[in-house]
Formats: C-alpha cells, structure tokens, sequence
C-alpha cells in the first residue's frame, strides 16, 4: 500500500502512523514529572488517551488493567494521557482510582502530547519506542466498529498484537488502526 502525503494548511501530514515524542517534561495527576528517558531502558511505552466523560474509555478500564498486569514495568511503561483543559489533577485522580488504572496519568492540557504522537480521540493508544518512534496508533482492540456497533468481544487486540510484534523485535503488522471513541476538546490556549 502507498501512503501520500497530506498538505493541509502548509504542514505536511503522511499517512501512516508517523510521529515523535522528543523529550518532554509532563506531570501526573500527582504532581511527579514524567519525560521520555523514563523509558529509554525499556523496550517500549503506550499512552492511552482518556476521558472520564467518555463511555467507549471508561469502557476499557478492565483492558487497560489487563494489558498493564501482562507486560511487566521493567519492559513496558503504560501512561493514561487526558487532554481535557478542565480537568483537574483532582479529578484525572478520582478517574484513576474509581476505575484502578494503576499507572501514571499525565495532565496534557495543551495537547502538546497529543499533537506529537497523532492522536485524536479517547481512547487512542499509541506505542512508542524507547527513542519516542511511533510504532502503532489507534484502538486498543476491535470490540467497537468504526460505526460504533460494538461487540460482544473482541476479535482482534491490535495494540497488544503490535507490542508483541515489537517485543519481539519485528515490524509492526497493523501499524494504524481506525478509532471508535470521543473527540478531543478543543485544547487550552497557550499562555
């Protein structure tokens, strides 16, 4: 498949998951700064993008769970990522403990985080390589259809497929898959 490029208001897009992460500086719902070196010695790092007001994210708590038991820390980093400019450390805290995500949720209010990786919607998961590569985006698996009709489980796990392809050490299969979920607000302004 040929991907083309995009040129949308002068910025150059390509299809495909492209996209770095270079070294950032973003704190959790707890105050702690996480950036890119945290997991320059494992073998990658996902975000998941959430929203508390987003049925098809809340939807995934128990995969997300799932998903952070199977893969020890010490190989993959899991990181929760809000984008909502009104929401609180507070309330991305409440959000984390009312469905056990158990692992850092980052404030990105800006959407800087967001902009880098691709990502448009919660929840969007985006696999990144030790060096900030974008190696995957998109659903965490295909329990929801493009249109929304979702079943009763799911037939394929493409985020988990492609970090087993990279554990591995192989090329990502399925590199970019369409997400069923809840746009992004729009982000804070810079000050």
């Amino acid at each position: 498949m040929m991907f083309r490029p995009i040129l949308l208001l002068g910025v150059i897009l390509a299809a495909g998951p492209t996209g770095r992460v270079g070294d950032f500086g973003f704190r959790d719902s707890q105050g702690k700064e996480h950036t890119v070196k945290d997991w320059r010695d494992r073998k990658a790092a996902i975000l998941v993008f959430l929203n508390p007001e987003c049925p098809v994210s809340n939807g995934y708590s128990p995969e997300l769970q799932r998903l952070r038991r199977a893969f020890p820390e010490k190989t993959v980093l899991v990181y929760g990522v809000y984008c909502d400019p009104d929401l609180t450390a507070d309330q991305v805290t409440k959000h984390g403990k009312d469905y056990g995500l158990n692992f850092p949720l980052l404030l990105d209010p800006l959407q800087k985080l967001a902009a880098a990786t691709g990502a448009r919607k919660t929840p969007e998961a985006v696999l990144l390589s030790p060096d900030g590569q974008v190696r995957y985006r998109g659903r965490i698996d295909d329990r929801y259809t493009p249109d929304g009709k979702r079943r009763r489980e799911a037939q394929r796990r493409d985020l988990e497929e492609a970090l087993n392809e990279v554990l591995a050490g192989k090329a990502v299969t399925v590199a970019e898959t369409q997400v069923f979920g809840c746009p992004f607000p729009p982000p804070a302004s810079a000050k």
